[in-house]
């Protein structure tokens, strides 16, 4: 009862007087209404516009550096051709072709080969399946045995080399790549024994062998204490003993921490807790005096690496919020970030503090974009609506927080009047609809009826573009199997957001998060592929299967 009471304590409801009507925000004993920043609020984009220009002319001479510039242009959707994207594939593909043998000068290796890996999976894991294979098991032979990563000359786990390690492999497993439960179970265990007694990590791990706790001797702080919070919220994620919250209890707050004991998800999704050899009660003990440690000490202030605890910051955050299922449209955390960029920025549109100036600028990008938020949405399925305000229904008096969304009371009707609405513009509800898109009132426990699928598939080849996109939505969150064939009929709609809707449906429905490599923006040749290789997918488990033309 007092760690609920705690956690109510640390949420509250924020008026914002800018786009948001209604916000709900965790804060750290910050009372202050500060401007409601998103990553598409125009102040950001044109941060994150001048820092990519900047990256198009700056280069770095380690595989580590050209994948992370990389991928700050993947985040920002950038085209595939890109020139720093095909510069860092080519690094990458050069590396694996040398049995990734990284010269022995180069100690921050396991930096390199996780941004890589996540640079890889992100851009498309189909295409780049061999090269990621090659990656991760490189990476996972160089596990210590203690579970952390770190220097080869060092018995001693690294927390912040370790971080990139966990992120690489939670990166790969969306996308399906293999790996081992025992190596995210020796992470997990292994981050909790070299825990502060204050909640926070050190640079170097001093692991005692036991989990009573013994002071870290150095350099605990916002930085590893980002880093050690994140990589174990990762790795409880895929050891699969988080439970994402459905639905929001209590006026609207999200529970504290739940976990189970349930294993780490398969390849279809299913838990296998006989392979998991953890503690979850010490798991949950554990995050929540992470959680503690950053209620207390939380600051922007004399950082030494501020740019790089910016980018660990947002994952930690952004998972902590898959974690509690609560995420908010405002951000404390997020709005200090951004004005304290907004002030450092130089005049060529990059930042610096003690690292090179490309990477504390590619770091910076990844922030202000919500890197770790958006893979996680891609996972889940869902997009980046609510930023900025879209998507809220147009009677904000009545929101309230499902799933991590802010949806409408009057929009929670059954699915044959939500289909009446949708099919008739002259309805007095027809816009407000097309505005709420967030939740789609069919079941995702099993089919719609014949009926119900009948009037979707017309009103996907037939209704204007938002009618298509909100009707395709509908069909996928059904997560039934038999409606493949309308969605990747979607994908070959005129209208491109039609197509994101139709790609991120197939994902949600298949369990194949990375797709088919469909862009968020408009390319044909990518689409024309992707399009046959869905088919090819459904043919596999529905040979007699029937297209829609």
């Amino acid at each position: 009862m007092e760690t609920w009471l705690n956690m109510r304590r640390s949420v509250k409801f924020l008026l914002s007087c800018q786009t948001l009507a209604c916000a709900l925000s965790i804060t750290f004993d910050h009372s202050h209404c500060a401007f409601a920043y998103t990553s598409k609020s125009p102040e950001v984009q044109r941060l994150v516009k001048a820092g990519l220009d900047f990256l198009a002319s700056s280069t770095d001479r380690r595989l580590g550096g050209k994948c992370l510039i990389a991928l700050a242009f993947v985040k920002a959707e950038a085209p595939s051709n890109h020139p720093k994207i095909i510069e860092a594939v080519a690094e990458c593909k050069a590396v694996v072709a040398n049995g990734v043998t990284l010269k022995k000068k180069e100690l921050s290796a396991i930096y390199s080969i996780g941004i890589a890996i996540i640079f890889l999976t992100e851009l498309d894991a189909d295409l780049y399946q061999p090269e990621i294979k090659a990656l991760l098991g490189y990476l996972q032979e160089k596990q210590k045995d203690h579970g952390g990563w770190g220097y080869p000359q060092d018995d001693k786990g690294d927390t912040s080399m370790t971080q990139y390690g966990v992120l690489s492999a939670w990166t790969a497993r969306q996308s399906g790549f293999k790996v081992p439960n025992r190596s995210m179970e020796k992470v997990a265990n292994w981050l909790m024994r070299t825990q502060d007694p204050s909640g926070g990590w050190g640079y170097h791990g001093v692991d005692p062998g036991h989990y009573g706790g013994v002071n870290q001797d150095h350099k605990v702080g916002p930085s590893m204490a980002a880093a050690g919070a994140g990589s174990l919220l990762m790795s409880a994620h895929l050891l699969g003993t988080i439970r994402i919250r459905e639905e929001a209890t209590l006026e609207g707050i999200p529970s504290a921490l739940r976990l189970t004991h349930s294993g780490q998800e398969n390849e279809t999704g299913h838990g296998d807790q006989n392979n998991v050899q953890i503690d979850t009660a010490r798991l949950r003990q554990s995050i929540q005096r992470a959680n503690g440690w950053f209620q207390s000490n939380y600051t922007l202030e004399g950082i030494e690496y501020t740019h790089y605890y910016l980018y660990a910051l947002e994952r930690y955050m952004s998972f902590r919020e898959l974690a509690e299922g609560n995420a908010p449209a405002e951000a404390f955390w997020y709005n200090d970030g951004v004005e304290y960029l907004t002030k450092t920025r130089k005049s060529d549109g990059s930042w610096q503090g003690r690292l090179p100036a490309p990477i504390d600028t590619a770091f910076s990008i990844l922030f202000l974009l919500r890197s770790a938020r958006k893979s996680i949405r891609r996972a889940q399925g869902y997009g980046d609506e609510l930023d900025g305000g879209r998507g809220l229904p147009g009677d904000v008096a009545n929101l309230k927080l499902s799933g991590g969304k802010i949806v409408g009371d009057q929009f929670t009707r059954q699915a044959d009047e939500f289909l009446e609405i949708l099919s008739d513009p002259d309805h007095p509800d027809f816009e407000n609809l097309l505005q709420s898109s967030q939740e789609i009132p069919l079941s995702t426990e099993g089919p719609v009826d014949d009926k119900q699928a009948a009037k979707l598939r017309q009103l996907i080849s037939g209704g204007e573009p938002p009618v298509r996109r909100l009707a395709v939505r509908a069909l996928a969150r059904t997560r039934n199997l038999d409606h493949v064939p309308t969605l990747i009929y979607g994908l070959t709609d005129p209208d491109w957001t039609v197509v994101r809707e139709a790609r991120d449906g197939l994902r949600f429905v298949s369990r194949k998060f990375a797709g088919f490599g469909i862009p968020d923006k408009k390319d044909n040749d990518r689409r024309l592929l992707a399009v046959r290789r869905w088919k090819e997918w459904y043919l596999t488990i529905r040979p007699d299967a029937m297209f829609d033309e």
